[in-house]
Formats: C-alpha cells, structure tokens, sequence
C-alpha cells in the first residue's frame, strides 16, 4: 500500500460565505483534499445541487 503524503498549500476561494486565501490540505498528487461539506456537494444530483445553492445564497 502506498504511503499517505500530504501536503499543505494556498488556496484562494469561498469558505462558510468569506472568500480569502486559506490554508489547505492537499494528497501526494496537489489535489485539494474535499471538506465534507464539498464532498457533500459532489455527490449531489445537479438538481439538488442547485436547491442547496439557492438556500446558501438566502442566508448570505
């Protein structure tokens, strides 16, 4: 089994409504590591994707 690498990086974009540079976790590959909240989205129909979207928006 290959060993777990990660790596920590800069990643520009919106967080919990507040868009700056954070700090991030990424694989051995630079691949950004998913919050649950994105891996929540990810598996998501486009359909629903969209009613969550529309319900964030609201609270902003």
């Amino acid at each position: 089994m290959p060993a777990f690498k990660p790596g920590l990086g800069i990643w520009e974009g919106k967080y919990e409504g507040v868009t700056r540079f954070w700090l991030r976790w990424s694989d051995s590959t630079g691949n950004w590591i998913l919050t649950l909240v994105e891996d929540d989205k990810r598996r998501l129909s486009p359909e629903q994707n969209q009613y969550s979207r529309d319900l964030f928006e609201m609270k902003e």
